[in-house]
């Protein structure tokens, strides 16, 4: 029999949210308690689902955007999706797109990549203050904004791989996680009804496909977790790991909410590029 959520789970999750504590650490306490998928997504519901009445005007901007063109469906079926290699494996779930690409950077590639990497980098910033300075603790390389051939050459491969055109994507980032330095739960895709929504999706549309790149192994932690697959991907260099943050319809997955675990040992490095839902020109190249 399953197990049920009775009133005094709810006001302990309700008490929880509202002191901030971190979404995905409360669904793993959940699935270890035994409570079913269904009834941990119903009571921690993603933003986006909860007081629309509130934020019509908002719902109404985010409707707008999603009729601007894109072929969501035609995302849901990129050309990875169907490319022949022993390279590319896809992830066996029913909750969302994941593939892995073993070896999508040479050797040299990464080592190139963490050469100018380590010249350029700054705080890590998250576009929603949530009250926790512990929320992101890495640092970041805005790589685009780096005049230099290479860069360019690893942003169109990356753009070749999935099929889409490089105007409906952002600029390359890197990311480095020393030890002890994480990004909890959070997904990637922009929260719909919130101004986070309207400041950062508006222009440039909703956040479709992301493409993250392993540069180099870490001897212990610093893995990606897919809290809702209960699955963690652990560095190795070369390696991509890719995601769609959407569903076919272009609504956000909340299934794809990841946690980059604490480092133990070492140092993680990675870039990461996402793709978007607006461009311009033809959205598959």
């Amino acid at each position: 029999m399953t197990k049920m959520l009775d009133a005094a789970w709810h006001t302990w999750i309700d008490d929880n949210l509202a002191r901030g504590c971190d979404k995905g650490e409360l669904r793993d306490i959940l699935f270890k308690e035994g409570f079913s998928q269904e009834q941990v997504d119903k009571a921690i519901a993603p933003q986006h689902f909860l007081n629309p009445q509130k934020t019509k005007h908002i719902a109404k901007q985010e409707l707008a955007d999603r009729h601007d063109g894109a072929d969501y469906q035609a995302l849901a079926n990129i050309s990875l999706v169907s490319l022949p290699s022993p390279k590319i494996k896809a992830f066996d779930n029913s909750l969302m797109q994941l593939f892995l690409w073993d070896d999508f950077l040479s050797a040299d590639e990464c080592e190139t990549l963490l050469t100018i990497i380590g010249d350029n980098l700054r705080p890590s910033t998250v576009t929603q203050f949530n009250g926790d300075d512990a929320f992101r603790t890495s640092s970041t390389c805005d790589l685009s904004l780096v005049d230099n051939d290479f860069i360019t050459e690893i942003d169109q491969k990356i753009a070749d791989a999935l099929g889409i055109n490089k105007s409906f994507s952002e600029g390359i980032q890197a990311q480095r996680y020393q030890v002890g330095q994480q990004f909890k739960a959070h997904t990637d895709y922009f929260e719909p009804h919130t101004n986070e929504y309207l400041q950062f999706a508006q222009r440039e549309g909703q956040r479709t496909w992301t493409f993250m790149i392993y540069l180099q192994d870490t001897p212990q932690g610093g893995g990606t977790k897919f809290v809702d697959l209960r699955h963690t991907f652990y560095p190795k260099a070369g390696q991509a790991v890719i995601w769609n943050n959407l569903d076919e319809n272009g609504f956000p997955n909340p299934h794809t909410i990841h946690h980059g675990m604490p480092v133990e040992e070492g140092e993680k490095i990675i870039i990461t590029k996402w793709f978007r839902a607006k461009g311009a020109g033809d959205m598959f190249c």
